[in-house]
């Protein structure tokens, strides 16, 4: 009886012990959906700065810590500082959800805020935050060392390949960092492409990705994942991909491969080693 009632007791503490919250080691289907919304936030951010397209941002996998549920309406308006240096400022609010910063976009014409016939190109380089009552997602264009060794950084860069409006996205890096409020870091993955992603226009209305490689270093989780793209495309009025897959290599702490499939705006679902999860991605750039 005596041992029975201290492994009761022993229970019953544990019980009662805190729990500490946690984005990205609840499982590793969340760990590879993280890598995902990290990948494609970047990535479809990039082509909407040069489209125009509008920008909403919903609940978020990154933002569910930070806020309750986030809903915030942002104009995507680029001004043109002269010289082909434009620039979009990320300041808009919803309660006590507040984007600021900036994201710059250098065109290689010097002129203009568009990609103006085939070789043209824009660097587009971000550098803002996301702040809610429990802390920030930075993201970042500065070179920063990976788990792994590597150093990433320099942003991206959008080229039109051909007078068709055919355009090739060189990811050559950027950072997503959640820091919570009192300073602990949560997550911390470095994106960049190890082959360019080939997209067939720049209007969300019809644009498909046919291919191409992003690659996301989850630093604190130690793990890199190559997100292969297999002819996603979207819809005119979501900022993520409605259709199509991603097929992705694990190496690190997680190993093996993945499935993601896009079934709709912002929503995925992963499989891995037999098992599946759906997600709800929501957090434009």
């Amino acid at each position: 009886m005596r041992s029975v009632l201290l492994i009761l007791t022993a229970i019953s503490l544990a019980a009662c012990q805190p729990k500490e919250e946690s984005i990205t080691d609840t499982s590793s289907l969340d760990q590879i959906a993280d890598s995902v919304e990290g990948a494609i936030t970047g990535a479809s951010g990039a082509i909407d700065d040069a489209s125009g397209d509008s920008m909403v941002s919903q609940r978020s996998l990154f933002l569910k810590l930070l806020v309750p549920e986030a809903h915030a309406a942002c104009t995507r308006t680029l001004t043109n500082n002269g010289g082909g240096n434009c620039s979009r400022n990320v300041n808009c609010d919803f309660g006590s959800y507040l984007w600021s910063g900036t994201i710059s976009l250098n065109f290689a014409n010097g002129a203009t805020c568009s990609l103006t016939g085939a070789g043209d190109s824009f660097t587009r380089t971000p550098e803002f935050g996301r702040t809610g009552p429990r802390g920030t997602i930075q993201t970042t264009s500065q070179n920063r060392q990976a788990w792994d060794g590597n150093t990433i950084g320099g942003g991206m860069t959008i080229s039109q390949v051909d007078g068709m409006g055919n355009l090739s996205l060189d990811i050559d890096g950027i950072h997503k960092i959640l820091t919570r409020t009192g300073g602990r870091t949560v997550f911390d993955m470095s994106v960049s492409t190890t082959s360019p992603l080939q997209i067939n226009q720049l209007s969300r209305n019809g644009r498909n990705i046919s291919s191409g490689v992003l690659s996301v270093h989850h630093n604190r989780a130690r793990f890199t994942a190559e997100h292969t793209f297999q002819s996603v495309s979207y819809s005119s009025s979501c900022c993520y991909p409605t259709s199509g897959s991603i097929s992705t290599d694990l190496t690190g702490t997680l190993n093996g491969n993945a499935t993601v499939t896009f079934n709709g705006c912002g929503k995925i679902s992963v499989s891995f080693k037999g098992n599946s999860k759906s997600y709800t991605l929501a957090n434009c750039e």
